[in-house]
């Protein structure tokens, strides 16, 4: 133990890494919980905990890349696309816009503020663009 720890009077863990009921930490849910009682013990806290570690500079564009390739395959197949290949323009839409998305936030921190705004509104209006551009060529 060093010269800090000894100090201000810590101890060496008794436990180990093991659950002690005596400090209040349980191994599982509690009884009477919604978790015991609904039977799904675990699928909550899994997704809980999965939720809790996606940062949010990943979920945002993630959805948006989602809602953009729903977005794609809806103009495409009202301008006359039927099927198979409006489905291929909403997830190429999807996995360019999800990727080029992904690379703008995780490199804002690192921007000024004007470069930021322009890289999202070029992103932004390079997308809009490319979709109405698919579905004016169809009419």
């Amino acid at each position: 133990m060093d010269q800090h720890a000894r100090r201000h009077g810590a101890r060496a863990a008794r436990s180990h890494g093991t659950v002690e009921g005596e400090h209040g930490a349980t191994a599982g849910p509690r009884p009477g919980s919604a978790e015991r009682a609904s039977g799904r013990s675990g699928t909550t806290s899994r997704l809980a905990a999965m939720a809790e570690r996606v940062p949010a500079t990943v979920a945002w564009p993630l959805i948006a890349a989602l809602a953009f390739g729903l977005f794609t395959i809806f103009r495409t197949h009202t301008a006359g696309t039927k099927g198979g290949p409006a489905l291929l323009y909403g997830v190429a839409a999807a996995v360019v816009s999800g990727v080029l998305g992904l690379l703008v936030a995780r490199h804002q921190s690192s921007m000024l503020t004007e470069t930021r705004a322009l890289s999202y509104g070029a992103l932004f209006g390079l997308s809009i663009g490319w979709v109405y551009s698919l579905a004016a060529s169809r009419s």
